[in-house]
């Protein structure tokens, strides 16, 4: 069994860049609206780091899903 955590920072870019953990997924654009990158601890653990960069309007994030794979 897995788990994750997916925590809200003011400012991702800034956060990735000091975090000094070795970044598995480097920063970028979602299409829900968030920005955020992925990062794993001296455990092996990975942490999701991210902002709220827009709003997405509901059908256009159903869209975006439906042409994405693993969601």
């Amino acid at each position: 069994m897995t788990s994750g955590l997916y925590i809200y920072v003011n400012d991702v870019d800034a956060h990735c860049e000091h975090s000094g953990a070795i970044i598995v997924k480097e920063t970028e654009d979602q299409f829900y609206g968030g920005r955020n990158y992925t990062a794993k601890d001296p455990e092996g653990h990975h942490w999701m780091f991210g902002q709220h960069i827009h709003d997405v309007p509901d059908e256009e994030c159903r869209k975006a899903m439906a042409q994405s794979p693993g969601w």
